[in-house]
């Protein structure tokens, strides 16, 4: 069979197999078992289930039959909600009347609510007129005063609360006022402090007098031991350290004469010393010089060379050199 029929064993069992499972359909089974396609029947049962999901005469529950049923009713709601474009227009137009139409109902809604509102009021206000007209009455009796300004009814709240303050403020004075003279009354007099009670003023000017003095005491104790060193160096240099009697420090009248006396002839010695240096300096100015000639001439005669020998001599021999080396 292999050979003749290009089938072996098992292809011959499987198509054994599709003809006693077979419906009746023995051709188709003939042509798979000949040609060795033993599966081939349920391939083509599974399209042809798949092919009857899809379309099957007079079927209702296809796939295509439930897309046309669908493709029917969107028809159908297409056509319900097709409008011309005369009937549009004036659909259109109907709007824009009804959407003014709403407008101007809103509006006068409005209006009548704001009315209404002004109508409430008034109505609220109603029993109120009669107590206004009565206190207008009550008021018209009363004798004419003059009128606040009118912007004092804004302080209003601000002078309640100064006045509150102030009410406060005054009774707790008047407390205070009887605390203190309860205080007063059980003062009990003292008639001898009473006596001195102008000596007890005194002596508070006395202590602030006290108390500055004391805050000064520091200062001039250091002012006199700076005086007594003062003291100290001044006997140092007369060589009277020790002394401690001041008035043995006193000179003689006639002491204290000679004393000037040699303070004016020192001044006058000093004076005439001044003028000395300032000859003897002139004098040096001149023998400078005239060395510095004679160092410039070849040759000085004798008799020259014999005064200025002469005048050095005499300088050197004078007390002038003497004083200014003192």
């Amino acid at each position: 069979y292999s050979s003749m029929f290009s089938l072996d064993d098992e292809t011959l069992e499987a198509g054994g197999k599709a003809i006693l499972e077979s419906r009746g359909d023995l051709g188709k089974l003939l042509f798979t078992a000949s040609a060795g396609l033993g599966h081939a029947s349920d391939v083509l049962a599974a399209l042809e289930t798949e092919a009857d999901g899809l379309h099957r005469k007079q079927a209702q529950s296809t796939e295509i039959a439930l897309l046309k049923k669908r493709f029917l009713e969107l028809k159908t709601q297409k056509e319900a909600i097709d409008t011309l474009a005369s009937t549009f227009e004036a659909l259109e137009a109907e709007r824009v009347e009804a959407q003014d139409k709403y407008d101007r109902s809103l509006a006068e809604r409005a209006m009548l609510s704001a009315r209404l509102a002004t109508i409430d009021r008034y109505v609220r206000a109603a029993p109120l007129l009669a107590e206004i007209k009565r206190k207008a009455s009550r008021l018209a009796e009363l004798p004419d005063m003059p009128s606040p300004p009118r912007t004092w009814s804004g302080s209003i709240a601000e002078l309640i609360d100064q006045d509150a303050q102030l009410r406060t403020r005054l009774q707790a004075s008047a407390d205070e006022i009887d605390r203190a003279r309860a205080k007063i009354e059980a003062i009990v007099v003292d008639e001898a402090v009473l006596a001195i009670s102008e000596q007890v003023r005194g002596l508070a000017d006395r202590k602030a007098r006290y108390l500055s003095a004391g805050m000064d005491l520091p200062t001039r104790k250091m002012e006199v031991q700076m005086l007594d060193q003062v003291v100290a160096n001044c006997l140092a240099a007369l060589g009277r350290s020790a002394e401690e009697d001041p008035p043995r420090l006193i000179l003689p009248a006639f002491v204290v004469g000679t004393l000037r006396t040699m303070v004016e002839q020192r001044s006058g010695i000093t004076t005439s010393l001044r003028m000395a240096r300032d000859e003897a300096a002139a004098a040096r100015d001149g023998l400078n010089a005239a060395r510095g000639r004679v160092s410039e001439e070849r040759a000085v005669p004798e008799p020259a060379r014999a005064r200025l020998v002469a005048a050095g001599s005499e300088a050197k021999a004078s007390s002038h050199a003497r004083e200014i080396r003192e």
